[in-house]
This record gives structure tokens, C-alpha cells and sequence, in this order.
């Protein structure tokens, strides 16, 4: 096993230090250079998703009713056969 020398230790530490930063800034975002974040980006996804589908279900409530009306309309008017 070879000991390292405290200059060695010191890089490899400021190393770390700025990789762990790095890894910081991608996670939590930067706010000085406008970068939200990974966490800030899937939050706000989520948030679009769960729009999409609430239209979504409108919209398929929506058509469902409006076939009703039509079926019943049509065995109204032709009458049930």
C-alpha cells in the first residue's frame, strides 16, 4: 500500500469537491446561470402530465356522452329495432 503525499491528497480532494459540485448543480440547478435543475425540470413535467391527462379525461367524458345522446337520438327517431 503506498501512502500519498498531502499534495496528492489535496488534489484529489479539490477533485471530489468539484465533482460533487458539479453533480450538485445538474441535481438542484443553478439559479446565477438560469439552469433549473434536474429536480426543478421533472417536477414541471409532472405538473404537464397530470394537465394532459385531466384534458384528457374531459375530453373523453365529453365523446362518451355525446355517442349516448347520438345512440338514444337514433332509437328515437328510427325507433327501436
Amino acid at each position: 500500500m503506498t501512502l500519498m503525499s498531502s499534495d496528492d491528497l489535496a488534489k484529489r480532494m479539490d477533485a471530489q469537491d468539484q465533482m460533487l459540485a458539479s453533480i450538485h448543480s445538474a441535481l438542484v440547478g443553478n439559479g446565477s446561470l438560469g439552469n433549473k435543475g434536474l429536480v426543478k425540470r421533472v417536477e414541471e413535467v409532472e405538473t404537464r402530465v397530470e394537465g394532459h391527462d385531466r384534458t384528457m379525461l374531459k375530453w373523453t367524458g365529453i365523446a362518451a356522452g355525446a355517442a349516448l345522446a347520438v345512440n338514444m337520438l337514433k332509437d328515437r327517431i328510427i325507433g327501436g329495432q
